[in-house]
């Protein structure tokens, strides 16, 4: 058995391994839309807003109907890809949506 808790008056214990470090800081890959939108940079946001580009209105309009965003979600990465064709955002700028680790105030 491995000890979870054991603060003397009571213990946890579990019969299964123990998490790693790096396995307990993995938050997963699910976001808020409000952590989305955080992610990208104002002048993105409001290109987005004005657009009259109708797949560029079509994605923002898809991300309105999601509770969170799932940043493996392969509909959120092909959408990165086309705005970065469609010259709403860099790369790199995608590259940071996607890759940032998940923290604790994006869940």
């Amino acid at each position: 058995m491995n000890t979870l808790f054991d603060n003397g008056t009571h213990k946890i214990e579990t019969a299964g391994r123990l998490p790693t470090a790096e396995e307990m800081a993995y938050l997963g890959t699910k976001i808020t839309k409000r952590a989305l939108s955080q992610r990208l940079n104002p002048v993105i946001r409001e290109a987005m807003r004005n657009t009259t580009d109708e797949t560029a209105i079509d994605i923002r309009e898809d991300l309105n109907f999601a509770s969170h965003v799932d940043l493996s979600d392969p509909d959120l990465k092909q959408a990165l890809v086309y705005l970065v064709y469609a010259g709403f955002m860099t790369q790199e700028e995608s590259d940071y949506v996607l890759n940032t680790p998940v923290t604790a105030n994006e869940i």
